[in-house]
């Protein structure tokens, strides 16, 4: 069976997945203004401790293997792949039951007592989940995804408003978290099973195993470690911030991260998954360059207004929508929003890394940021102040990760120029929205602040549904 040929345009590509995307966002956002009421600043603090441990536990549990799914030229030897990818699954989720078992308690401290067992069970549907999800993304059944997305956000929104009324507290939170990570698992099994994994026992072979073991062992030597180092990179914040400030910082730290890390996240990994497909096509065509500054100026021009209109009113619309004590998490958002938008764009853009095979370059590039990260977090720790660990968190992540965007971009067959025009582009295109923003967020009632940033985003969407518009009417997709 030959591996499934390229369809469509990447804008429709993307534009596929941002539909289900799209849908699973709003249900998530429309709920957070209740969900803000329901539980504490302490309670999401203690989830954000318990996503911070789950998260540093993803890139090991099949050591990255699933990424080499979509690198055979056939899908029988991408099936001994999964294979693989699975088996690690399985043994790394059982090893990490054990110590949850022996040790879990003590590693997350009084907030979660008694969840850490629940680490396990999670981490086992995220990725069996994730590894039907790059099978589909091979298949390139962009459709089909968004379906394990809306289930998943229904799952974990509908759990977690269900325990608050109760009063659930925390675990209402995870119960919610472990409820979406299940459904969507179960969509995309099925999902895959309907699309290529029906032939999956036949390909259980462990010559065949082994044999892509040692074929794509740059994974686990080179992708894995630096997966972990991103994800520390990501999450060492909340570490800082557990240890050196109370629940409540977390908890505004967690709040104001995913107001803008969510939904960049999310545009970014429909790009990632897309680019990840086409590039593979790309480098083999010698048009990898040209793609990769397509994909990077689309993310620049759909991230950066709302980045800065939130620098602008951060603070304003966080007490309108979550309420008056959820203030302090929009002064966060100021403070964080440079690094979390240029961090969404550079993670849709290490897939470079993986289309060239230059994971030791992924290794390396990933110990920089870490390196630089940490080091500004752990000396603003010793003051003990959490404006300044939010400070440090945020230059130092926005400074490391422009740098990182910048290698990406040479690597790929770009230049200096090729990495900041656009922003000087699209920074000029936002000027007139963001004046409107600046000058009405503050005004009374809270609401009219709230309807003209809306209206001023719709208008700079509406421009640059236009100017995508011209640009394929001048330069028509081949």
């Amino acid at each position: 069976m030959s591996r499934t040929h390229r369809k469509g345009s990447f804008g429709a590509s993307v534009g596929t997945l941002l539909s289900g995307s799209a849908g699973a966002m709003a249900i998530a956002y429309l709920a957070q203004p209740v969900l803000a009421r329901l539980y504490s600043p302490e309670a999401f603090g203690s989830l954000d401790l318990f996503l911070s441990i789950f998260s540093l536990l993803i890139p090991v549990a099949s050591l990255r293997y699933e990424d080499a799914m979509m690198l055979p030229e056939r899908d029988e030897e991408a099936l001994h792949v999964t294979w693989l990818a699975l088996i690690l699954m399985i043994v790394v989720s059982l090893v990490v039951a054990l110590f949850a078992l022996l040790i879990g308690d003590a590693v997350l401290g009084a907030g979660l007592y008694g969840w850490a067992i629940w680490l396990a069970p999670a981490l086992f549907l995220a990725r069996l989940g994730k590894i039907a999800e790059v099978w589909l993304t091979r298949k390139r059944r962009f459709g089909s995804l968004s379906q394990g997305q809306i289930g998943q956000a229904m799952a974990t929104t509908a759990v977690r408003l269900a325990g608050g009324m109760k009063d659930a507290g925390v675990g209402g939170l995870i119960g919610g978290f472990f409820a979406g990570q299940g459904v969507s698992a179960m969509v995309w099994v099925g999902l895959a099973f309907n699309n290529g994994w029906q032939t999956l026992p036949g390909a259980l072979q462990w010559k065949k195993i082994g044999a892509v073991m040692r074929r794509f062992r740059r994974f686990p030597l080179f992708s894995m470690p630096s997966s972990l180092l991103n994800a520390l990179v990501t999450r060492l914040p909340f570490l800082v911030l557990a240890y050196y400030a109370d629940p409540a910082a977390v908890g505004y730290f967690g709040r104001a991260f995913a107001v803008l890390a969510v939904p960049l996240s999310v545009l970014g990994g429909a790009a990632s998954q897309v680019f990840f497909v086409d590039g593979a096509e790309a480098i083999r065509r010698g048009t990898l360059a040209a793609l990769t500054a397509r994909v990077y100026g689309r993310l620049v021009a759909m991230g950066l207004f709302p980045t800065l209109a939130l620098v602008v009113a951060g603070p304003e619309l966080m007490t309108v929508v979550f309420g008056p004590p959820w203030r302090e998490a929009g002064v966060f958002l100021q403070i964080l929003a440079p690094w979390l938008f240029l961090a969404s764009v550079a993670s849709a853009l290490t897939r470079v890394f993986d289309i060239m095979e230059r994971q030791r370059l992924d290794l390396a590039s990933s110990a920089g940021l870490f390196v630089v990260q940490a080091t500004a977090l752990l000396v603003a720790g010793q003051t003990g102040d959490v404006y300044t660990i939010v400070w440090a968190a945020g230059i130092a992540g926005a400074v490391s990760r422009l740098a990182h965007i910048g290698l990406l971009v040479r690597i790929a067959g770009g230049g200096m120029a090729d990495v900041l025009r656009p922003y000087g582009v699209w920074g000029l295109r936002s000027l007139p929205f963001l004046a409107v923003v600046a000058l009405t967020y503050r005004l009374e009632p809270a609401w009219v602040g709230i309807v003209s940033a809306a209206g001023a985003g719709a208008g700079y969407l509406a421009a640059l549904y236009f100017h995508e518009l011209y640009s394929h009417k001048r330069n028509p997709p081949a």
